[in-house]
């Protein structure tokens, strides 16, 4: 079941599993810097070799589609200061740029749809980013230790701010939270100390324990009245300065 092929100046490994009782075949490869696995004809990148410092990430391997970023693909590449994402990539797996503490840039396409736990945890250097409308799902602490992040687009087709998504993103200003939010989750904005300005939408309708707390710059900030007055002030624990919270109505 298990085996080797060399093939075309190349060497894979076919690996074969049996799953509910049907073959899966898994196919492992390298491609100058890029480690990846095809299966049904899809790439994931699953390690960088490389030292790029400006990179632009490959939307085909061996004629396959490269079709996702795997978990720690680009873990503490500390080369790297830009990374451009194709339009064939549909997600980006656990912790793929974690610590990547050169990187500034990033550009995300239309194309992702999933942002997994942790992408960009501890990616100190990087200063802006825009999450496209195309993505639903983004996992805990996505943006959590980028603490020269300075501007955020929020993608408008999510449905909660997870937990510590922006913890210690301590030069964010501003956040707009987009329309058809419901939730900001426990820590979301723990310790983001610059943070002045949060617009918060008609649709949300909880506050979770402590999504605000440290914040210690956030002086006033205008709630729906959709939101549970029970979750206001444990949502903003310890955000010394906020002196007026205001109650919008529908």
């Amino acid at each position: 079941m298990f085996g080797g092929l060399k093939c075309l100046g190349r060497t894979t490994v076919l690996l074969g599993a049996i799953l509910l009782g049907a073959s899966m075949i898994v196919e492992a490869g390298v491609s100058g810097d890029f480690r990846y696995s095809l299966s049904g004809g899809a790439v994931t990148l699953t390690d960088y070799t490389g030292s790029a410092s400006v990179l632009t990430i490959p939307d085909t391997i061996e004629g396959n589609p490269v079709t996702r970023i795997g978990e720690w693909a680009f873990m503490s590449c500390r080369s790297l200061t830009s990374v451009t994402i194709p339009d064939s990539v549909a997600s980006i797996g656990m912790l793929a740029f974690d610590h990547c503490t050169s990187l500034t840039s990033v550009t995300i396409p239309n194309s992702v749809t999933s942002i997994g736990q942790g992408v960009f945890y501890g990616c100190n250097r990087l200063t802006d980013v825009t999450i496209p409308n195309s993505v639903t799902s983004i996992g805990d602490a996505v943006f959590a230790g980028c603490s020269s992040l300075t501007g955020v687009t929020i993608s408008d087709s999510i449905s909660s701010i997870g937990e510590n998504w922006f913890e210690g993103c301590s030069s964010l200003t501003g956040v707009a939270i987009p329309e058809g939010v419901t939730t900001i989750g426990v820590h979301a904005f723990l310790s983001c100390s610059s943070l002045t300005e949060v617009l918060i939408p008609d649709s949300l309708t909880s506050i979770e324990g402590g999504a605000f707390a440290f914040c210690e710059s956030l002086t006033d900030v205008t709630i729906p009245e959709s939101v549970s007055e029970k979750c206001m002030t444990p949502g903003f624990t310890h955000a010394s300065r906020l002196n007026w919270m205001r109650i919008r109505a529908s």
